[in-house]
């Protein structure tokens, strides 16, 4: 909720200013209702009835995928507002006298709407406020519940999954520490918390689909389908193999080496490289399947809609496909180094996870600046190039390519782990 705050806290005093305390009414019942959905969304994850959590598990889908068709919504109305006024009137005053006057069209349509509602429902400040105030109240007190809860873990792995996590494992490869991994994986296979299907269409998948949905009718340009298919490939190859991380965390998050810390401490050297590539293998293996999944279904999206342009998104998959080692680098990164400063500290731990340590954010944070930075950086010179028309017809295709050869340099950036500058086994 703190990270949703600076998307949230923007409009909501927009709102209030705008609409005085119909709008603070309006904004406390909906942030409100946010907080009992969350927190109910994992009361029922976690509930050892099986239908309720399935029903948890498809809530939070439909609301990933809402939650990006209504952000790109206004989003795709705007830029075609923009793109018109630039078209003719240019780059000038002309051009904020115009959006100047279409902005104030919109605040007195959404005004009357707003007020036109309030009056319909026939609901005034006080019902508002009592009932946004039952709800936050009865989702506190769920909130007891919820660790309880999530402790309750009845979902089985697929078969046949099951059975290539068990083919990873070749005694031929005198890695010790990658069958260890793979017995584990096969142990939690039966104990996941969530439904298997979520592995595989993870919740960028369903926000993807939803921007996707707001968004197709308004592209006509094939170098800006080229930019989008490969920003979204990669994306929810991303947020797939995160999934798979943290669904089994005790592999690829080391929970389980921390609590083996001091039979590590006791060798000399530890056998840290064996540890990180085991993981990388596993991940590499176990992750094939999921991303192919994801991946595939979002391509069918691409091609059911441009059906001309089949050839373009498979060649797409092509060049996004190398980025797949990359990426299990960059996840692993942050949880690896923290296991490695609590291994060479000789301090006495209590932690479940490297996640728990104190320092890991800011850890993190360090590690991930200069990814974030460039998603950042892409996304806002993209909408501005779009909202302005500053790129044309052929510059979207360069575009493309400048993205791919800066997203490839930053994520072998970000994957220079300790390991690949001494190769002393220390790490």
């Amino acid at each position: 909720m703190l990270r949703m705050l600076p998307t949230v806290f923007p409009p909501s005093v927009a709102l209030i200013v705008k609409l005085g305390w119909v709008g603070a009414e309006l904004v406390w019942f909906g942030q409100a209702t946010l907080f009992f959905l969350y927190v109910m969304s994992h009361v029922m994850r976690g509930t050892k009835f099986g239908g309720r959590r399935v029903f948890s598990g498809v809530l939070s889908c439909f609301f990933s995928l809402a939650v990006g068709y209504m952000v790109m919504i206004p989003i795709v109305s705007l830029l075609q507002l923009s793109r018109h006024a630039v078209k003719t009137y240019g780059l000038s005053i002309s051009y904020l006298a115009y959006m100047d006057g279409q902005f104030a069209k919109w605040q007195q349509w959404i005004h009357e709407r707003v007020f036109t509602w309030h009056g319909m429902v026939g609901l005034n400040g006080g019902v508002l406020a009592a009932s946004g105030l039952a709800i936050a109240a009865f989702a506190l007190g769920s909130l007891r519940s919820v660790r309880a809860c999530v402790e309750a873990k009845t979902y089985v792995l697929y078969k046949w999954y099951q059975r290539v996590i068990q083919s990873s494992w070749q005694p031929a490869s005198e890695n010790a520490l990658l069958y260890k991994d793979t017995c584990l994986l096969m142990r939690k296979a039966s104990q996941l918390d969530k439904p298997p299907l979520l592995l595989f269409l993870p919740g960028e998948w369903f926000l993807v689909t939803g921007a996707n949905i707001a968004l197709f009718p308004f592209i006509h340009n094939l170098f800006v389908i080229c930019f989008l298919c490969l920003f979204e490939m990669y994306i929810v190859m991303t947020g797939t193999l995160r999934a798979v991380a943290s669904t089994f965390s005790q592999v690829f998050l080391f929970e389980s080496d921390i609590e083996r810390l001091l039979v590590f401490r006791l060798l000399d050297p530890p056998p840290l490289v064996q540890l990180i590539q085991a993981k990388w293998t596993l991940l590499r293996r176990i992750g094939v399947y999921p991303c192919a999944a994801a991946l595939g279904l979002l391509a069918i999206e691409w091609v059911g809609w441009f059906r001309g342009n089949a050839l373009i998104v498979v060649l797409l998959s092509i060049i996004i496909m190398p980025l797949y080692p990359l990426v299990i680098k960059r996840i692993l990164r942050t949880d690896y180094e923290v296991f490695c400063f609590l291994l060479s500290s000789g301090e006495k731990v209590e932690l479940a996870s490297p996640r728990d340590y104190a320092g890991y954010m800011v850890v993190a944070a360090g590690n991930h600046l200069f990814h974030r930075l460039f998603t950042y950086v892409t996304i806002f010179s993209s909408l501005i190039s779009a909202f302005f028309v500053l790129l044309r017809g052929e510059q979207w295709g360069w575009y493309s390519t400048l993205f791919v050869i800066a997203l490839y340099i930053v994520l072998w950036g970000s994957t220079r782990y300790s390991i690949d500058r001494r190769k002393d086994g220390k790490g």
